[in-house]
């Protein structure tokens, strides 16, 4: 998820960085220049509503995951609540920094989200490891009065 978010920060460079060379250019005049501001404006506004929305709405998706780990006995109810925890943090993060843009408290819902992932993904791989290690009872042989009512004798 970081990842995603760094990525979609590069795009904003990316998508303006023609309009910074239209707007340094020798020809371009001053009614020129204020068209590119404002075009340079619609794109930032449009990067920072995706990326608001988004660190706003991963972390209580968090949270709603921890509160379907709560029921399943594999989780466990630690990392159910450590979820919901994160979650709140990071709502609480993400909040904080939409209605003030120029603090860093949205780091806070980044690395909720970044913490959450590696320990959901490392409990999901001892799950599976133990689930590989113990021979599965699902698929049991048949029993010998299964086994002779199915053949018809």
């Amino acid at each position: 998820m970081p990842d995603s978010l760094m990525a979609t920060c590069a795009l904003l460079h990316v998508s303006t960085a023609p309009l910074a060379d239209l707007y340094e250019s020798q020809d371009a005049n001053p009614t020129d220049q204020r068209a590119i501001e404002y075009s340079w404006h619609a794109a930032q506004s449009v990067f920072d509503t995706m990326l608001a929305t988004g660190v706003l709405l991963v972390p209580i998706g968090i949270a709603l995951f921890g509160v379907a780990m709560w029921t399943t006995t594999s989780f466990g109810r630690r990392l159910a609540v450590f979820s919901v925890g994160l979650g709140a943090v990071g709502t609480l993060g993400a909040a904080i920094a939409i209605v003030d843009p120029s603090s860093d408290v949205d780091a806070v819902s980044v690395l909720a989200m970044t913490v959450l992932f590696l320990s959901v993904g490392w409990r999901t791989l001892n799950l599976r490891r133990k689930m590989t290690a113990t021979p599965s009872t699902a698929h049991s042989e048949e029993t010998p009065a299964h086994s002779t009512a199915t053949h018809g004798t």
